[in-house]
């Protein structure tokens, strides 16, 4: 093989593993039920969902509006000083510039390459690593090829747009750049391109601060427990530091933070002191160390009065952490023994794993890495373990404790895992082909154990009709209020304005969300009056909000033991008949909209949902049910089963509309069932709704044209006669007459009816009873081809003077009929019998 060639062949590789795990991750979202090429609607959610806004607004030209009351109406958000926004401005312009060169596809597509490839150049700084600390090309493309088919590397990109996939990149490459350049393998470049990686995470991703405690936490260990590498140390952070300064000073966003005197850089500039004065001034470890918890005590304390935002905007995740480590990782059933920011901070990916699922995100990686980090542990002891390789060991043991405290870590973990694990190739050194072959085999395995290519996409149900309506049912400026996490979704794909966001790093909007909470446990009164000082128009209400018993319910956040029967929150659920300020005007089997304010001019006809019901779920009328009841309700009221005993009952009571509601759900989920069929049909007939009975009849009588007609519980003579037809084409035709006789019974005056009945007794030879209903068509009027009927039936029995007579009326009244020629012969065969006679 030519030198060239060897050279480039392993960068052709990974090139060719980046493409691949970039097309994968675009392939799972397309095959994702929320793409769709046509329409961008509810492809991004919560943050991402804002995220995306922002950014098409860019790519429209439209730009970021310096402080935003659509998001957070009505006092408004500052875009800039306020929001981590550099995705959305990379990808905005980015789509932009492909626009000059041509590209025309929807935003909304783009947006799916642009997260699955740029979340991918992960795998660079990841290459990096592995052939500087494991010998080479083999070593970076294995444990590139380990991290890509692990779930935690691609599976929360599925259907995202997330701060956390663009800024994952930069983070790595800085944290990985800084260990290098502290082993043999350093280079003068690298602390500069830490710093400036870390520089673009700290304007892209507020969790930079966490990854920055992590790297400066190393830093000070290794300085004050290694005398001889403090020089390197400080030759690795300062450039980091200088480039984060200097960040912190430019970005509108870490400025209104206060980020260059954040704890954080406090701590970074402590230690850079404590080694130029202990350096200059000979100093020992106790002076230097007096130094460095000194000077960024003493800069905290003097700054501590005027300067609070830095420690407002991220107090959420500080208090989050301390009540964890307070509680041993086991979230207290009691809430009111943590604060709002940590009871809201403490749910969805900031819990802790469970060992089924550290088992079922990493699986043989967290054997092979581990067992190579045990080896490595042991190789510190002896103080054989280089400073680049020790650096990676610390990485790996930091994100395990992080990722055993907080699930969304996984993602920073199977980075530093997947680099462990390349150690084998340097543990087995005189049989690396051994190891190579068997991290191949555990990569292979991986690949096989596809059970985990799973889309883990969380959306809440029926958010497409909820977003629908809206849509259709308000104007552009009308405010909608609703929970934090289904705000943006209403404000991306319906550009109605909304009360609150996710973004938390706002201590603004976190206040916010507090008092929204602890309104919906006061009187209506009192969340009326939030409602008007908020402006709102209309209220989204979903079912969680009232029947969540879990401790991330939003009884727990707002720290609530149980839900007050003279609440908003109760009426919202149970009793919406009851409430004064807010009329119900939208309901499925999740959410409720209500108009605010004054009664609706039309009421419009809002179907029944047991969801809604308080008699489903307790039997003590106007008192909230037992969280015991909730849940067995809740978990059963799904099934078919449980659907088809509510629908029964609601039947027997006389609540014929609520049950064809119920019964109509059950039909759409089973549409062979003619006995949900007939019950569905029934019961909108029962409830005078003969536009949806007739097609449900129908529908169960296709399925089985057998049914007995005394289970068709109606006097709707549409149904027999459409019933009539579908009989007799199925090949029923004495059935299908029974049919048509009920039908004409039911509706004499239904001329149609009886001149086809009559049709039918004709072919039969039954001539008397096909004249009788002929004769009762005649009687209704108006129906030309009776005539035609009649006259024919008179030819046949030898009454031409009448036949003349019933056949010139029906050319009369038909003159355009398709059969007006051989009716004319028809007519001129009758009369040459008459004058025969």
């Amino acid at each position: 093989m030519p030198d060239p060639l060897r050279k480039w062949l392993p960068l052709i590789a990974l090139f060719a593993i980046y493409l691949t795990v970039s097309y994968a991750k675009v392939i799972l979202t397309v095959a994702s039920p929320y793409y769709d090429g046509q329409d961008e609607t509810n492809l991004h959610f919560t943050e991402n969902a804002v995220q995306y806004r922002y950014a098409k607004m860019i790519a429209e030209g439209e730009g970021l509006p310096e402080v935003d009351t659509r998001i957070q109406h009505p006092e408004g958000v500052q875009v800039s000083e306020e929001l981590t926004v550099t995705l959305e401005r990379v990808s905005g312009h980015l789509y932009r510039l492909l626009t000059v060169f041509g590209y025309d596809g929807p935003f909304h597509t783009y947006s799916v390459y642009f997260i699955a490839f740029f979340s991918s150049l992960a795998v660079f700084p990841l290459y990096l690593a592995g052939s500087r600390l494991w010998g080479g090309w083999l070593g970076g493309l294995l444990v590139v090829c380990f991290y890509v088919v692990m779930p935690p590397a691609w599976m929360r990109t599925i259907t995202s747009f997330s701060r956390e996939d663009f800024t994952l990149t930069f983070l790595f490459t800085g944290l990985t750049c800084f260990g290098l350049s502290l082993g043999s393998h350093r280079e003068r470049w690298m602390p500069w391109v830490a710093g400036a990686a870390l520089s673009v995470a700290a304007i892209s991703w507020h969790i930079t601060n966490f990854a920055l405690v992590i790297l400066f936490a190393y830093a000070i260990l290794i300085y004050f427990i290694y005398d001889e590498e403090r020089q390197q140390i400080f030759d690795g952070l300062w450039p980091i530091l200088l480039l984060l300064f200097v960040t912190g000073l430019a970005s509108d966003l870490l400025r209104n933070k206060w980020f260059i005197v954040s704890s954080t850089m406090l701590i970074g500039y402590g230690l850079v002191a404590a080694h130029l004065a202990g350096e200059r001034l000979k100093l020992g470890s106790r002076h230097r160390l007096g130094i460095f918890i000194g000077f960024p005590v003493a800069t905290h304390l003097a700054l501590s009065f005027g300067v609070g935002e830095h420690y407002r905007a991220y107090s959420h995740a500080f208090d989050v952490i301390y009540y964890k480590l307070r509680f041993g990782l086991v979230k207290p059933t009691d809430p009111t023994l943590m604060n709002y920011d940590a009871r809201g901070m403490w749910s969805s990916s900031f819990r802790s794993p469970s060992l089924g699922d550290v088992w079922s995100m990493f699986s043989t990686l967290l054997v092979v890495s581990a067992g190579a980090a045990v080896l490595s542990a042991r190789d510190l002891i002896r103080r054989s373990l280089k400073a680049d390789e020790r650096y990676t060991l610390y990485c790996f043991v930091a994100f395990l404790f992080c990722y055993i405290a907080f699930d969304r870590i996984q993602v920073f973990f199977v980075f530093f895992a997947t680099l462990m694990a390349g150690r084998w190739l340097i543990i087995l050194a005189d049989r690396k082909a051994i190891a190579a072959l068997a991290l191949v085999a555990f990569i292979g395995y991986e690949i096989y154990n596809d059970t985990r290519l799973f889309i883990t996409v969380h959306r809440t149900p029926g958010l497409e009709r909820l977003v629908a309506w809206i849509r259709s049912n308000t104007a552009k400026d009308d405010v909608i209020l609703t929970a934090f996490h289904i705000g943006p979704s209403i404000l991306t794909y319906t550009d109605r304005p909304i009360v609150q966001h996710p973004k938390f790093e706002s201590h603004i909007i976190r206040e916010k969300s507090e008092r929204f909470l602890n309104g919906l446990f006061e009187t209506e009164d009192r969340f009326y009056e939030l409602a008007k000082e908020w402006e709102a128009d209309w209220y989204v209400y979903q079912a969680s909000m009232g029947l969540d018993t879990s401790l991330e319910s939003p009884r727990y956040v707002a720290g609530r033991t149980s839900v007050p029967s003279e609440s908003a929150l109760f009426r919202f659920q149970f009793a919406a008949d009851r409430l004064e300020h807010f009329h119900l005007v939208y309901q499925d089997h999740y959410y409720r909209i209500f108009k605010v304010g004054d009664t609706p001019t039309s009421q419009p006809d809002v179907p029944y949902q047991p969801m809604f019901d308080l008699g489903i779920f307790s039997e003590k009328p106007g008192e909230m049910p037992s969280d015991e009841q909730i849940e067995r309700v809740s978990r059963e009221i799904g099934s078919p089963e449980t659907q088809a005993r509510i629908a029964s009952a609601l039947y027997v009571d006389g609540r014929f509309a609520d049950a064809a509601a119920v019964y109509q759900r059950l039909a759409d989920r089973r549409p062979k069932d003619t006995t949900i069929l007939l019950a569905t049909a029934n019961a909108f007939d029962r409830a005078g709704d003969a536009r949806n009975a007739i097609p449900n009849y129908l529908k169960a009588l296709g399925v089985n044209p057998s049914l007995p007609r005394h289970r068709f519980e109606t006097d709707n003579p549409t149904v027999f006669r459409e019933g009539a037809r579908m009989l007799i084409r199925a090949g029923m035709k004495d059935t299908g007459i029974k049919w048509l006789e009920m039908a004409v019974n039911l509706a004499p005056e239904d001329a149609e009816a009886s001149t086809n009945l009559g049709i039918l007794y004709s072919n039969d030879g039954k001539n008397l009873e096909a004249r009788g209903a002929f004769e009762r068509a005649e009687s209704a009027g108006g129906y030309a081809l009776v005539y035609l009927q009649l006259g024919l039936l008179d030819q046949k029995e030898g009454n031409h003077e009448d036949a003349v007579t019933n056949l010139e009326k029906y050319l009369s009244l038909d003159p355009s009929s398709p059969n007006r020629a051989a009716i004319r012969q028809a007519i001129e065969r009758s009369r040459s019998f008459g004058s025969d006679d």
